[in-house]
């Protein structure tokens, strides 16, 4: 089975960061974010509740929505099933589902 590894993206979500983390969150999985340049203290917010979750934290120069994605998913492990979410949404069931059978697949998508 292969290991999930979700990234994802915000820009100013300093009010909704921590619910959308809580709706993806997963005890195997690790997390890459990427902060595409917030002012609000979104990035400052990020820092603090890494400690609570397996998540590496980046705020390259210059970034925005798209090239932080592009950041974020060479940041994921090698063999891991990525799945991207952006931080300024909650996620439901479904999207936990999907990564649930992606890692049951070991990653592959069907032929």
């Amino acid at each position: 089975m292969a290991r999930p590894c979700c990234d994802g993206t915000l820009i100013n979500s300093v009010s909704t960061v921590e619910r959308s983390m809580r709706s993806v969150l997963r005890p195997d999985a690790e997390f890459v974010v990427v902060d595409d340049g917030s002012t609000d203290r979104s990035y400052e917010r990020l820092l603090e509740i890494s400690r609570d979750y397996n998540m590496r934290v980046y705020m390259p120069p210059g970034s925005s929505r798209g090239l932080g994605r592009g950041y974020a998913l060479p940041k994921c492990p090698e063999g891991c099933y990525a799945a991207h979410f952006d931080l300024d949404d909650e996620y439901n069931q479904r999207f936990r589902r999907g990564i649930d059978w992606g890692t049951s697949q070991g990653g592959r998508l069907p032929p």
